[in-house]
């Protein structure tokens, strides 16, 4: 697509892209003020890796195993119960695992700890206590690994004292006589290996509480949470813009959806690539059409109007298409009903005859006839008549009030069989007689949804088709103008009709008549 088809597709489809941006920032907004506001605080933690790893209960770990181990550790279920038994306010709430976020500060041996509350008072108190409960459950947890060999070597220690004690008083009982001399001997042998002992296991103590101290990992507070009366949900203002631009996304997504499932033709870069045929033709939507609209030849009605142009530049264009080979006998026939081929061939032919030409307009449509109501005529004899009472040209012809130069043949009774009619040689009969004694011959023909019009097609010099941009699909329309070609047709162009004036500044650049915005191609100028 190039720049100007996204322009054009912008400008057609604005006002979606705007309710989706306006019913996005509405809804953050909305959601954003009913939200209840959220606090966030945070602290930051030192963690020193202890000396003696080897003792360590965590192993041979690094540095940073450890940050992410205690970051673990922090949010779990004993922690966060003891925190939340210990912080009982008057608030009456608890923090949970969502509630809490800890992550390693990059580079560095410090844990960063967040804490998010809708209180921030409590969200104060909680992350600390939250850092105090887990330095203790640490310390108690390391302690706890070297209470029972403590304990142990505290009862020898003991023992081994009472013993030395029990020894020293025997000695001293025997007092210095040679006859206790042997005995006295022993007993300071005895003594001496008690006090050997004490000092190994008084030795094996203090070792233990060295190691314990070594093994111990360093945890500390060194930043304290503050209190933080700024919350960092909701915001309004971002929420908005947010939702403003995810819901103008949602509705671009829309638009290219909508514009990708849509298989109608929407411009004539379209017919001319795909269908190798010009567009003659641009018809826009009458304004206000209603009933009194309907049964009326608009070029007749408004010769000075935009649309009154626009089917002039239509019959010039013909004109023009039969330069090389004359277009006398013209066939108007549209891919489906409803396209407005009927309107395009009764404003033609009255168009044609202003300019100075004698037309004839035959309804060749035998089964849903408008022209006679277009052309505010009886139906009561025409081409059903023709075929069937052996009336002539003369008996079903009828002079249009709405121009001298144009007579009309409507439908007249409609027969059961028009398609074997249409592809008489009394019908080949008619439209040379036709041919001869008029400038052009129009004819009016059923949609191309039965074989009426293929059947007139191979007869006449041209075939106009009439579509409608925004709701003829391009496959239907594809389909038409291959069985036009299997019938042997000459299809002239293509007519775009009921042009929505929403979307007309498009055809500006194919039809410069249409600048809707000057007052000079007005309805109102058109009307004087």
């Amino acid at each position: 697509m190039e720049l100007r088809e996204y322009i054009i597709l912008f400008r057609r489809w604005i006002w979606l892209l705007l309710l989706g941006s306006i019913l996005g920032s509405c809804s953050s907004f909305v959601a954003s003020y009913f939200q209840e506001p959220v606090y966030q605080t945070s602290a930051k933690v030192f963690v020193s890796q202890p000396s003696r790893e080897t003792i360590s209960e965590l192993g041979y770990i690094t540095g940073n195993q450890l940050l992410q181990t205690y970051a673990q550790l922090m949010t779990t279920d004993p922690i966060i119960d003891a925190t939340n038994e210990r912080s009982q306010t008057d608030w009456q709430t608890e923090i949970s695992a969502g509630d809490i976020s800890v992550q390693q500060i990059r580079d560095t041996q410090l844990l960063l700890v967040t804490v998010e509350h809708s209180n921030p008072q409590w969200v104060q108190l909680i992350t600390n206590t939250l850092i105090e409960v887990f330095i203790e459950h640490q310390y108690a947890s390391q302690t706890s690994r070297f209470a029972s060999s403590k304990e142990n070597l505290a009862e020898n220690l003991n023992d081994q004292n009472n013993l030395i004690d029990s020894t020293a008083a025997q000695i001293a009982s025997l007092g210095s006589g040679d006859e206790n001399a042997i005995e006295r001997d022993r007993l300071e042998a005895n003594l001496a290996q008690y006090r050997a002992t004490y000092a190994n296991l008084l030795q094996s103590y203090e070792t233990l509480r060295i190691t314990e101290a070594q093994s111990a990992p360093i945890v500390e507070l060194v930043e304290p949470a503050q209190l933080r009366t700024t919350p960092i949900r909701p915001r309004p203002v971002q929420n908005t813009i947010l939702g403003f631009v995810v819901g103008l996304m949602i509705a671009g997504g829309i638009v290219f959806l909508i514009e990708y499932l849509d298989d109608t033709i929407k411009n004539p870069e379209e017919v001319a690539k795909l269908l190798e045929l010009p567009v003659i033709g641009y018809v826009i939507e009458v304004r206000n059409q209603g009933k009194k609209h309907i049964n009326q030849i608009y070029v007749a009605k408004f010769p000075r109007s935009p649309i009154a142009e626009a089917f002039r530049t239509l019959r010039t264009n013909l004109e023009f298409a039969g330069a090389a080979n004359p277009l006398k006998t013209i066939l108007v026939t549209s891919p489906g009903a409803g396209e407005g081929k009927t309107t395009i061939a009764a404003n033609l032919a009255v168009s044609m005859g202003q300019g100075g030409k004698s037309v004839a307009m035959v309804d060749a449509d035998l089964r849903r006839p408008r022209i006679h109501r277009l052309m505010g005529i009886k139906n009561r004899v025409g081409l059903g008549e023709y075929f069937t009472d052996r009336s002539g040209v003369e008996d079903i012809s009828q002079i249009s009030i709405v121009n001298k130069n144009l007579i009309t043949i409507p439908s007249g009774k409609l027969p059961p069989n028009p398609t074997e009619l249409l592809d008489s040689e009394k019908m080949t009969r008619l439209m040379e007689k036709l041919s001869e004694v008029s400038d052009y011959v129009i004819f009016d023909s059923p949609p191309l949804l039965v074989a009426d019009p293929l059947v007139l097609a191979s007869k006449v010099d041209g075939v106009l088709l009439v579509v409608q941009p925004g709701r003829t699909s391009f496959a239907a329309t594809k389909n038409s103008v291959e069985q036009l070609n299997r019938a042997g047709a000459r299809v002239v162009g293509i007519t775009f009709n009921r042009i929505t004036r929403s979307h007309a500044y498009y055809y500006r650049n194919y039809y410069p008549n249409y600048y809707f915005g000057s007052s000079y191609y007005s309805e109102d100028n058109g009307n004087q």
